[in-house]
């Protein structure tokens, strides 16, 4: 699972900075960093936080972490797919 490039992804999706997703937050901009960086592995209290801050439900950040190998039951091509129409679908909302 690769829950800091999932953060990653869908801030930038929403056109959010590291700044934005703190003042959303408790947390420190350097903490967010190392989140993203895979550095620090947040609990589940910080990954509900920075959902909020960043406009994105917790169940589409753990799918967008998820490894190749825990959804071995799916396609790679639906996986490929279901994970671009997702980041599609938070950009769009953001132009909304």
């Amino acid at each position: 699972m690769n829950i800091g490039m999932a953060i990653r992804k869908c801030r930038k999706a929403k056109g959010l900075t590291l700044a934005d997703v703190k003042d959303g937050t408790n947390l420190s901009q350097s903490y967010l960093s190392l989140i993203e960086k895979n550095e620090r592995t947040p609990n589940l209290d910080v990954i509900e936080s920075i959902s909020k801050a960043i406009g994105v439900p917790v169940s589409v950040l753990l799918f967008l972490a998820s490894d190749r190998n825990e959804v071995r039951d799916m396609s790679e091509e639906l996986y490929d797919g279901f994970s671009k129409l997702v980041l599609d679908i938070l950009m769009s909302d953001d132009a909304a």
